[in-house]
């Protein structure tokens, strides 16, 4: 799904929203900073890297990092606290239709 779809929809879906919360955290979302790119290695490295997928996600052979439910949570709190989570949940269920 593109950019400027994500942030429409969430902007549907949370109308009072900040715009440009919504638009920061989806712009995490699809290009990890480094801290999310190793937080993804070390749950690689752990054994437990699929305890927080979204199911039916990485079927579709969709990104990595940033798209499970934990790195997801952190990355929408780091961009905009309990809204930017919200954003961030709504990515990830935009991205599984």
């Amino acid at each position: 799904m593109h950019w400027n779809t994500h942030d429409r929809l969430s902007a549907m879906m949370r109308p009072y929203a900040d715009p440009n919360v919504i638009y920061r955290v989806n712009r995490a979302m699809d290009n990890p900073d480094p801290f999310s790119m190793r937080l993804y290695q070390a749950r690689k490295e752990s054994g437990y890297s699929h305890a927080y997928d979204v199911r039916g996600l990485r079927i579709n052979g969709h990104r990595a990092p940033n798209h499970n439910w934990m790195s997801a949570m952190m990355t929408g709190y780091m961009y905009g606290g309990r809204e930017g989570m919200y954003a961030a949940a709504n990515h990830l269920m935009q991205d599984l239709s």
